[in-house]
């Protein structure tokens, strides 16, 4: 199907399975975004960054570790039972499946064991370092900056949940976002109104208690609690009209409607559509 006259937003959870996820799934990204004008964001930049490539330094830590205590060379059964005891396990699930993705980009290199220690160090390293952001900017042919996300700049480490992890202080946050707001209020009542209305199967309800929040006081946007939970109502907003979402998230479907904005969707027996 020829994508011309399409102009693709790529949203988070496609950048990460586009990289991390399964070849088939690759190749069917890939094929969707064929010939077509693509954009994304330094706010989806930023939501990678704290998911995928977090994941990956979380291995990349817990490698290091193995390392310090004496194992030269890793069996990936063992770095598995690490995984398993590890503390991002205490975070959400969504972590924990991120985290199972970054193991699995390992072992498309690495299908057998053991592998040197320092081998793996130097691959992850220099993954989250080059590889894996040229990858994410790689068929991008639109960058939008709007948001200026504090969080994605030079020299914001992005953790490894032992130590840190990337996160959103309110009151030192210098990023765009209560200016790009502004700009959208009449679009956040509306939207609010919407979601209050919904069923609430169909809606993210911290997402619709971040709104209401910022709706009484625009101010309130900033830092990690209500910003990332308006995290999708954010990145529609910065999407064009003309843009169509790319998005795995069904939560985009009533955000998209009360918006005025489209969705790229996927039918699951391989044939596209547009909602």
């Amino acid at each position: 199907m020829a994508n011309s006259a399409r102009n693709i937003f790529i949203e988070t959870s496609i950048q990460i399975e586009r990289i991390l996820g399964r070849r088939a799934r690759k190749e069917q990204i890939q094929a969707v975004l064929e010939s077509a004008k693509v954009s994304t964001s330094s706010y989806v930049w930023m939501e990678f960054r704290r998911t995928a490539l977090q994941a990956m330094a979380y291995l990349l830590t817990i490698i290091r570790q193995m390392q310090q205590e004496g194992e030269a060379d890793i069996f990936f059964s063992e770095l598995m039972k690490r995984v398993a005891s590890g503390t991002a396990i205490g975070y959400s699930q969504r972590v924990l499946q991120r985290v199972l993705l970054a193991y699995g980009y390992i072992l498309e290199t690495f299908p057998y064991s053991p592998v040197r220690a320092t081998t793996l160090i130097d691959y992850l390293e220099f993954n989250i370092e080059y590889l894996i952001p040229a990858r994410f900017f790689q068929r991008i042919d639109e960058f939008i900056t709007n948001i200026d996300c504090d969080l994605v700049r030079p020299n914001i480490s992005i953790g490894d949940y032992f130590q840190s992890r990337l996160s959103c202080n309110a009151a030192a946050a210098q990023c765009s976002l209560v200016d790009f707001l502004v700009c959208h209020q009449s679009e956040l009542i509306v939207l609010e109104h919407v979601l209050t209305q919904a069923n609430p199967d169909q809606i993210n309800p911290g997402a619709l208690a971040a709104l209401r929040r910022v709706n009484l006081d625009v101010t309130k946007a900033k830092g990690e609690r209500t910003c990332w939970a308006l995290s999708d109502i954010i990145i529609a907003l910065e999407a064009s009209d003309d843009d169509l979402i790319y998005t795995t998230d069904n939560h985009f479907d009533i955000i998209c409607a009360a918006l005025g904005k489209r969705r790229f969707v996927e039918l699951r027996v391989e044939k596209l559509k547009i909602h």
